[in-house]
């Protein structure tokens, strides 16, 4: 009889395991100790996620790690045991069981959402949108990236001005092209303009639809200051310190 995902997850397979690495690993590892983690301890630390708050396999293999005294955690068996403790979370929410592991909260280890998991990319997204996490695609270059990224999950995608202009490619004109797009698709997904130079840059970021622009603080302090506004606060206070002083009457 097949085991269902709560029974994977209970399977411990004589889990956890600690050894040296040794042969071909070594080429990719480096000498030390890997553990293979057992599934509940994976899924343990996944729970431990709160709302609002995301983490990745990365960052549980670096606590399975330090917890068992070895150098490495093997990144397959993590993943492998992530994935079955989401399986069995989807699982055990269908049977009405509460205070289930909220798997949606662990990403991938370069920070992207896992399509394995339960519901895939879409579900991942409304429950994090649900929870006020932004999911937001980085590297976002064309329409068509911007597109992709919208029809896959991200509520936000996020455009390097700089990486653009240095490429030869107009960046302020490829930002209003992906609104455009992305609007002409009716996909609901913002556009974040990522650190413009300049105030004009950042004018120009507005004026092409961005809804999040990021700026440095230098950037910030030219658009707030101005010769003019500074020459028409130095007359203001000028003409402010000639006026005569009231007298408080006595």
């Amino acid at each position: 009889m097949k085991k269902s995902w709560r029974e994977k997850l209970a399977d411990d397979k004589g889990l956890p395991k600690v050894g040296k690495v040794e042969g071909k690993m070594t080429k990719r590892w480096g000498m030390g100790k890997m553990v293979i983690p057992a599934p509940r301890e994976v899924d343990a630390l996944m729970r431990r996620v709160p709302k609002g708050r995301l983490t990745t396999i990365e960052e549980l293999r670096k606590i399975l790690a330090r917890r068992h005294g070895a150098t490495i955690a093997c990144p397959i068996t993590t993943g492998i045991f992530a994935w079955i403790a989401a399986h069995a979370a989807a699982e055990a929410q269908a049977a009405k069981q509460q205070g289930t592991t909220p798997y949606w909260r662990t990403l991938k280890t370069g920070g992207e959402l896992n399509p394995k998991y339960p519901g895939g990319i879409k579900n991942l997204r409304a429950r994090l949108t649900a929870e006020g996490v932004v999911v937001c695609a980085t590297f976002v270059f064309t329409p068509a990236q911007a597109i992709i990224a919208a029809k896959t999950g991200a509520a936000a995608v996020r455009i390097t001005l700089d990486d653009l202009d240095n490429y030869g490619q107009h960046s302020t004109r490829t930002l209003a092209d992906i609104k455009n797009s992305l609007e002409s698709g009716g996909e609901e997904c913002d556009v974040m303009a990522a650190s413009p130079r300049t105030g004009v840059q950042f004018a120009e970021c507005a004026l092409a639809g961005a809804d999040i622009i990021t700026v440095t603080p230098d950037t910030l302090r030219q658009l707030v200051v101005h010769p003019l506004s500074d020459r028409g606060v130095d007359r203001f206070l000028s003409e402010l310190a000639r006026r005569p002083k009231s007298r408080t009457p006595t």
